[in-house]
């Protein structure tokens, strides 16, 4: 990831106009700050 805090800064900004939150990455599924983080090859399930 670039930059931890860029997405949280991003969705505290945007919050009203955002509803689920996924950030797509190399790596292996994780829930983190109310934020979910998918790998690549679950991209075509959301």
């Amino acid at each position: 990831m670039i930059n931890g805090s860029l997405p949280v800064r991003f969705c505290e900004k945007f919050s009203s106009r955002i509803g689920e939150k996924y950030v797509v990455h190399t790596k292996d599924y994780k829930w983190e700050n109310g934020i979910n983080y998918i790998p690549v090859y679950m991209v075509p399930f959301l």
